[in-house]
């Protein structure tokens, strides 16, 4: 049952990242992955606290789709940003960010949750993910509105 959770969390990832496409061209490459991304976390928060399988095995879908489905156009922000020269500072810490968490997961996280720690992690999880969206948001926003404005004029 576990596999074809998983199965099915990586296929909604790919469908969401379709999805992702239509709506950065209609709202812009920034405001999409900040909306994901929150309802991802707002996922992982609840995974902890369900009492069906079928409910974590939505969530935890959900949680990857929303996820998972916004790495495309992340990349793809933090990609362009680079044009012939260094990473900034704040792309070091997003991509930092980004990477950490599914770091911790098997490691830490796992230690946890067999210590009975069942809440914890996801939480933790969760906060940085909401810490590394919002710095994306407030670091990204700013020049993807700086960009539309040129390709306007």
């Amino acid at each position: 049952m576990i596999g074809t959770v998983l199965a099915v969390s990586y296929a909604a990832a790919g469908a969401m990242s379709f999805g992702h496409i239509y709506a950065a061209r209609r709202f812009g490459s920034v405001k999409p992955v900040v909306w994901m991304q929150l309802i991802g976390a707002v996922c992982v928060l609840a995974l902890p606290w369900t009492p069906w399988f079928w409910l974590a095995a939505l969530l935890n879908a959900g949680a990857a789709a929303f996820n998972l489905g916004t790495r495309g156009n992340r990349s793809s922000v933090l990609t362009r940003e680079r044009t012939g020269r260094r990473q900034s500072p704040q792309a070091r810490v997003h991509s930092f960010l980004l990477r950490l968490s599914p770091v911790l997961w098997p490691g830490a996280f796992g230690r946890m949750v067999d210590e009975g720690l069942t809440v914890l992690p996801f939480t933790i999880a969760a906060a940085l993910q909401l810490g590394s969206v919002l710095w994306y948001g407030h670091v990204y926003r700013k020049r993807s509105l700086s960009s539309q404005k040129e390709n306007r004029a």
